[in-house]
């Protein structure tokens, strides 16, 4: 009796099994550095936005009103933060060290000069990886059933990818939001009071100053409409594998026990998440040029 080439032996699936968790950690290493570069830029702004404050006190309103020690402190953490965004400007990505023994023996990217991994760098990786799994999956044989299959286990970390990003975003938007609350009320409160203590008109400026930066970051980057965008795609793919594994709505019309119905019902799941991976996309896309888009509708 011939093998059938499409059965996977236990050393394939053990390498499949490998791969998977290679890429997912790739994947957990480029966010990480991701998260990283926001936090540099944070930490600049920070720093920026407080320094141009003291600055403007100082040719404005000489300080007045303030206890010295509070001004060292203010100079001292507008100093600090400046220090901090700049050295993790300088050392971007993640430590190379960090990286398990399981995935450092597949890496390409082993002795470059650098401690550190750039998120391009993990992303050429995953790239790699990607195209080492494909290999590997044209080498054992693998039909267009069981890449479709395979597709759908893909999808369960991707809606764990969207989840993340989707709650890193609300997190983002949130944190602006309450600067732009917590601001607003310090400026309604301050200009009222300013008329009889009028130093507090500095803390009316700064307030201002710091709801303007926030209500500018939220409209250009966009953060709420990114996160509500992931968490959306995340619930519909995660809606459309239940619908699958549950055999209702569009995959209603294919039986189980048929094996050609089988064939179309992971056919037409693959088709619609594709489709909802590509509009998640666009969507990316539209949000990361928005000066883009506005030139094209005044032309």
């Amino acid at each position: 009796m011939e093998e059938n080439p499409t059965v996977l032996t236990e050393n394939q699936k053990r390498e499949l099994i490998k791969t998977n968790s290679n890429i997912i950690l790739i994947k957990n290493y480029i966010e990480a550095a991701r998260r990283r570069s926001y936090y540099g830029v944070a930490f600049w702004t920070i720093g920026i936005l407080a320094i141009s404050a003291i600055f403007i006190d100082i040719l404005i309103f000489q300080w007045q009103g303030i206890a010295p020690y509070f001004k060292h402190a203010i100079t001292l953490g507008s100093l600090a933060s400046i220090g901090l965004g700049a050295y993790i400007s300088s050392t971007p990505g993640v430590l190379y060290s960090s990286f398990p023994s399981d995935l450092t023996d597949v890496l390409k990217l082993k002795s470059i000069g650098s401690p550190r991994r750039t998120i391009a760098q993990l992303e050429l990786e995953l790239q790699l990886l990607r195209e080492e799994k494909k290999h590997t999956q044209e080498t054992v044989g693998f039909s267009i059933e069981r890449n479709r299959a395979s597709y759908k286990e893909d999808a369960f970390v991707y809606i764990e990818e969207l989840r993340r990003e989707s709650n890193f975003y609300r997190r983002v938007s949130n944190f602006f939001q309450m600067i732009i609350i917590a601001g607003a009320s310090i400026s309604t409160l301050g200009a009222g009071t300013s008329y009889f203590v009028n130093q507090i008109s500095i803390g009316v400026a700064i307030a201002s100053f710091c709801i303007a930066v926030a209500s500018s970051m939220t409209g250009y980057f966009k953060y709420k409409e990114r996160s509500f965008y992931s968490q959306q795609t995340a619930d519909a793919v995660e809606h459309e594998i239940e619908a699958f594994e549950l055999g209702v709505g569009r995959y209603k019309a294919f039986p189980v026990d048929d094996p050609d119905g089988k064939k179309k019902s992971l056919e037409a799941f693959a088709q619609e998440l594709h489709r909802l991976r590509q509009d998640q996309k666009m969507r990316e896309q539209n949000l990361d040029q928005p000066s883009s888009k506005g030139e094209e509708g005044g032309n």
